[in-house]
């Protein structure tokens, strides 16, 4: 069987050491390299996927031109720009919010409640 041929779930399968006789068909491979290390979790996150947050135990990478925004202790989420200027409609300020607190051009923090503000356009 050549590689090219291999699809996502023969590759899974095979990382996980399972054997081509336990599957009917002749889609299954047996792995050549049982022992290989496999990483759970691809070390950049995605754009708007999760980066961070108490007992996240995924990517904390952004991909070019993305940062990890902190919006609280449980959850920072891949935001596009620096990780120090929130996007425009991004939460900016409120109670117990330790995100960023500057927004981007144009946009302005402007507080709707004591827990929620949010960058707008002026």
């Amino acid at each position: 069987m050549q590689y090219s041929t291999l699809t996502p779930f023969m590759l899974a399968l095979a990382s996980l050491g399972l054997a081509a006789e336990n599957f009917q068909g002749s889609a299954c491979i047996t792995p050549s390299q049982p022992d290989r290390k496999v990483e759970a979790y691809p070390s950049i996150q995605t754009q708007w996927g999760q980066c961070g947050g108490k007992d996240y135990d995924g990517p904390t990478k952004c991909s070019n031109g993305w940062s990890c925004k902190k919006q609280n202790a449980w959850y920072s989420q891949c935001m596009e720009g620096p990780a120090d200027i929130q996007t425009l409609y991004g939460q900016c300020g409120g109670k117990d919010y330790e995100g960023p607190t500057k927004c981007a051009a144009p946009a302005t923090c402007k507080k709707q409640d004591e827990y929620y503000s949010q960058c707008l356009s002026s």
